[in-house]
C-alpha cells in the first residue's frame, strides 16, 4: 500500500501497528507529498486467514491482514496526519466516506454529536424565530 505524507515517519508506520500484527514499511519517492512509504502488513496464522499476494507472483509466506485490521492501522495514521494519502484514501475525511464511517473511534463520535447537537440547537432557532 502506498501512503503519501508530510509528517508520518517509519517509526510512526511501525507503532501504529499493534501485536500480533507487523508492518513492513520501506520509503519510497512521493511526488504528492514530503515523503512516500510502501507498506505491507503481515498477520498471524488464525482460522480463516489467507497468504497475502506476494505483489510479484502467487501467494507470499505470510498471512494478510483483514480489511478491518487495515482500516483501523490506517485510522491510527490519519489521527497523525489528517492529510495523509493512504492507498486509494485522500485525507481522513475521504476515508470516512469511503468507509461509511466504519473506523471512527469513540471520541470521534463524541464530537460528531456535540457537533449535531449544535445543528439541531441552531436550526430549532431559526425554526421558531421564523415562526413568531
Amino acid at each position: 500500500m502506498k501512503i503519501h505524507t508530510d509528517v508520518l515517519t517509519i517509526d510512526d508506520l511501525h507503532r501504529a501497528c499493534y501485536a500480533p500484527f507487523w508492518c513492513e514499511p520501506v520509503a519510497v519517492g512521493s511526488r504528492k507529498r514530503d515523503h512516500g512509504f510502501e507498506v505491507r502488513l503481515g498477520a498471524p496464522n488464525l482460522p480463516g486467514r489467507r497468504f497475502r499476494n506476494s505483489g510479484q507472483h502467487g501467494r507470499d509466506n505470510v498471512y494478510a491482514a483483514t480489511y478491518h485490521e487495515h482500516g483501523w492501522w490506517m485510522m491510527t495514521l490519519f489521527e497523525l496526519d489528517p492529510r495523509a494519502i493512504i492507498g486509494q484514501y485522500d485525507g481522513v475525511e475521504d476515508f470516512h466516506v469511503q468507509t461509511a464511517q466504519q473506523f471512527v473511534r469513540e471520541a470521534q463520535i463524541e464530537i460528531l454529536r456535540d457537533q449535531l447537537r449544535r445543528s439541531l440547537s441552531a436550526l430549532n432557532d431559526t425554526l421558531e424565530a421564523s415562526a413568531a
